[in-house]
């Protein structure tokens, strides 16, 4: 019996075990719009949907009903083509259920085994306004002074929400001029509010000749629309957390706190490997500035542990 050949590329790591979310059930949002090409409830127009996908307008649009788990179609590295210095960071998309313990083990093995990570002695994680804010030099320079010195002198994680606005954008700038990029600078936000994501998408990578990797360019020049930012050039690794939708802030905040804590108690033996018992790794919020989704952010660190 003859068997026929399966030239489909073999899956990566990644993609065996790093999932993105899909809308798969078009709800009409507003219901009653009549536009030609109208939009659902995850953001996006109908026709950006796959082919065939069916239509239910008698429930509001929930990810847990109306999306599907897929094999994620964006990571490898980032070619921030406007940027000077570039380091290109990688990144990756996941499903926003990734917070589960039993998926969360894919993330740390990503960052130990995949992305090599050093592990950490302290994780400092960063949160609040997005928007750009007067802070009197004297303490901006002060701050981001402090932090490298924390972070270098600890070797810790930085977490932020990785965009290149506000607070995150400040973190960045402290990473930059202090000649610091060999500090780990995660940022995790929502892939949905990501301006030119749709370059992010595996059809519009190439191959780094040297690393074999897949890179893609990132345009960051022109302005952005209030729903939307572009990733900070000076972070090292992106997680983009996705589920389904475009253009809604805040998708990642959950997941944020559940993975800072996963952090915290998975490195607790590379903390303190003297002590008789094991703790978990210490961990510093930070808040500077910011509205409810930072408060947020800073309630799930805090009930996290």
């Amino acid at each position: 019996m003859m068997h026929r050949k399966d030239h489909r590329p073999a899956k990566t790591w990644i993609e065996e075990h790093i999932k993105s979310r899909q809308c798969c059930v078009f709800v009409r949002t507003p219901p009653n719009q009549e536009s030609t090409d109208p939009i659902c409830g995850c953001g996006y127009v109908k026709s950006a949907h796959p082919p065939n996908t069916s239509e239910d307008n008698s429930k509001k649009w929930d990810y847990r009903q109306h999306t599907k788990l897929i094999d994620t179609n964006a990571f490898g590295r980032l070619n921030f083509v406007d940027e000077d210095g570039n380091q290109q960071p990688q990144f990756v998309k996941v499903s926003v259920d990734y917070e589960e313990p039993d998926k969360m083990k894919n993330i740390i093995k990503l960052f130990e085994s995949r992305w090599c990570l050093p592990a950490p002695n302290l994780l400092i994680s960063v949160t609040g306004g997005a928007k750009d804010f007067q802070v009197a030099p004297e303490l901006l320079t002060e701050f981001k002074r402090g932090l490298i010195k924390a972070a270098k002198s600890t070797n810790a994680w930085v977490v932020t929400g990785g965009t290149n606005t506000g607070v995150m954008k400040l973190v960045g700038e402290a990473v930059r001029g202090h000649s610091a990029s060999n500090v780990t600078t995660i940022g995790i936000a929502s892939w949905g509010i990501i301006k030119n994501k749709q370059n992010l998408v595996r059809q519009n990578r190439r191959k780094d000749p040297g690393k074999q990797t897949l890179v893609f360019d990132y345009p960051t020049k022109a302005d952005p629309e209030s729903n939307e930012a572009y990733m900070d050039p000076n972070h090292s690794h992106f997680l983009l957390v996705d589920n389904g939708t475009q253009k809604k802030f805040g998708v990642e905040i959950s997941m944020r706190g559940a993975l800072e804590a996963a952090v915290c108690h998975h490195f607790q033996d590379s903390y303190d490997t003297q002590a008789a018992d094991k703790c978990a790794l210490p961990m510093i919020c930070i808040l500077v500035e910011g509205g409810p989704n930072s408060i947020a952010t800073c309630l799930a660190a805090i009930r996290n542990g």
